[in-house]
């Protein structure tokens, strides 16, 4: 995940990766302001407002967070200058840059100013006006994410003989082929083609449902912003203070594993609430992780309206109301955290 800052050329810098690395962890913890010292500098970085301010000068600027799917028709390579590799945060931003047929662009590294042309395909430092050769190396290949299919070392072969007679999924006998089990369970037995067959949907065991790999959904891009209010109290909870979760979705065009591919889709727009307590906390962290694995929505049909192609829910219950109960999607509702962490365990967000 990249971070960029408002540079005053008028356009987005990114951050090396270093700092980049920094500002998501602190991101992904939801912490509301830190220090990030770089290049001599010393910085207040407010992920509240989305902002940088220089500690010396008081300038401040805006800061983004880079989406960390790469964008329709952008192929990411390596870069280098005289030989040597620009960091990754770089290259992801000159492919970009290309991508977009721009025929330069700039951005700064050690509080240096420089600037690519693709043209020439040379850089130029701002400062002395030195020139260095680019290169354009190999495609960057991302690992994939939530990649299915049954690993070789999730798998126990039983050569011994065994309660079982059938394999647990089609039910048949295992005649002369020696059944398998899934390593971290126990008590159910598969024939080996079955088993690899089912991890082709879901990677995890057909039975008792141990998660064996980390799961990734098919949502559409959107935003997750998380906020804290004092004077907000929610019913039935006992303390003061809620943790408030809004879901931001666009309208878009669906990709090859949506519901309609090439089709429309309606975004929307959603407002959920947790107790600003330490499982409240603990259950909002356990959220993000689901939303970053492209898991708490889907595209399909709304079961409110009935209209297809929209963003719905994908079976990880919210609490869109402050009151109410349980009926209305709202609080009071004593076991709420609890159920909501067994779906979330479910999806392997644990």
């Amino acid at each position: 995940m990249a971070w960029c800052w408002w540079g005053p050329g008028g356009e987005w810098m990114c951050y090396n990766e270093e700092d980049s690395r920094k500002v998501e962890d602190a991101f992904i913890r939801q912490t509301r302001t830190f220090i990030l010292d770089t290049n001599g500098y010393q910085y207040v970085i407010d992920l509240h407002d989305m902002s940088q301010r220089n500690t010396s000068s008081g300038r401040k600027r805006q800061i983004w967070r880079c989406s960390d799917e790469v964008p329709d028709g952008v192929t990411l390579y390596t870069f280098t200058w005289d030989g040597e590799p620009y960091d990754l945060v770089t290259c992801a931003y000159l492919s970009i840059c290309m991508a977009q047929g721009r025929a330069t662009c700039s951005f700064y590294i050690s509080r240096r100013k420089f600037t690519v042309d693709f043209r020439e395909m040379f850089q130029r430092s701002t400062e002395t006006g030195r020139l260095r050769s680019v290169a354009l190396g190999p495609e960057l290949k991302p690992i994939p994410r939530g990649r299915l299919g049954l690993r070789p070392e999730d798998v126990v072969m039983e050569h011994a003989t065994t309660a079982e007679d059938t394999c647990s999924i089609c039910l048949d006998g295992f005649a002369d082929e020696p059944p398998v089990r899934l390593k971290l369970c126990r008590g159910h037995y598969f024939h080996r083609a079955c088993v690899e067959q089912a991890f082709q949907r879901k990677s995890s065991c057909p039975v008792c449902s141990k998660i064996y790999q980390p799961l990734f959904g098919t949502q559409p891009p959107g935003q997750m912003i998380v906020r804290r209010r004092h004077d907000m109290t929610l019913p039935g909870v006992g303390f003061p203070g809620a943790i408030v979760i809004k879901y931001i979705f666009p309208h878009g065009i669906q990709k090859p594993e949506h519901y309609h591919p090439n089709a429309e889709y309606m975004g929307t727009k959603r407002v959920a609430y947790l107790p600003w307590t330490r499982e409240g906390e603990q259950v909002a962290e356990l959220l993000l992780r689901a939303f970053r694995h492209r898991l708490t929505f889907a595209i399909g049909r709304s079961a409110t309206t009935g209209l297809e192609d929209c963003v719905i829910w994908n079976g990880i219950h919210h609490k869109t109301n402050v009151q109410g109960g349980p009926g209305n999607h709202g609080y009071p509702d004593s076991g709420y955290l609890q159920r909501v962490r067994e779906e979330l365990q479910a999806f392997g967000i644990s």
